[in-house]
């Protein structure tokens, strides 16, 4: 299962309510499989918050949307069927802030989306950003890219955990609240 699973699942929701519930009015997941992440997004997050959910994979897509609306979630969840490139100009057209980010997409797309949100200011000041998959399958360009923004752009920590169903295997949740709201960024392609 390509899930986030109920032990890192019960870590994302412990980091959003320490974050504070309150500030989060829009939420984007990147990679939203069969809807297990939106699911929990939506039980944990305030009935008033927006959530949108972002998956290319069209059965994939199907899956969730039958999952949500078992889930009641259908008015609160938006769907869109798209790649994450695609929605971040979606977020552009529309004027969208996110106040939370779950990235569980592709890893190798992590760095260049948060660039690309932050280059057109889709970041509330402090907004929350929880990368998934960042030990295994792996985001080292993400990682190095997140620690040399540390205290300019974001505050990082790491939250140790496993891949999803297999305690033996050591995996990673990265989490980054954004603090750079008012400065002005230059990105370096990497």
């Amino acid at each position: 299962m390509m899930n986030l699973g109920d032990v890192k699942g019960d870590l994302m929701d412990q980091t959003i309510k320490d974050h504070g519930l309150a500030k989060i009015k829009v939420a984007v997941e990147f990679g939203g499989y069969c809807g297990y992440s939106a699911v929990r997004l939506g039980n944990v997050l305030p009935a008033s918050s927006k959530i949108y959910t972002v998956e290319s994979t069209q059965r994939f897509a199907d899956a969730q949307a039958e999952i949500l609306d078992h889930a009641g979630l259908q008015d609160r969840v938006e769907q869109v069927r798209c790649y994450s490139g695609e929605f971040i100009q979606k977020m552009i057209d529309e004027n969208i802030k996110a106040d939370l980010v779950f990235m569980d997409h592709h890893t190798s797309c992590y760095t260049e989306d948060i660039q690309m949100m932050l280059k057109h200011k889709l970041l509330s000041p402090d907004c929350l950003i929880i990368a998934d998959n960042v030990l295994f399958p792996g985001a080292p360009e993400y990682k190095k890219w997140m620690a040399e923004q540390e205290g300019l752009l974001f505050t990082n920590w790491v939250i140790d955990a496993c891949v999803e169903y297999r305690p033996d295997l050591p995996d990673e949740l990265y989490c980054s609240k954004y603090i750079g709201a008012d400065k002005t960024v230059v990105f370096v392609k990497v």
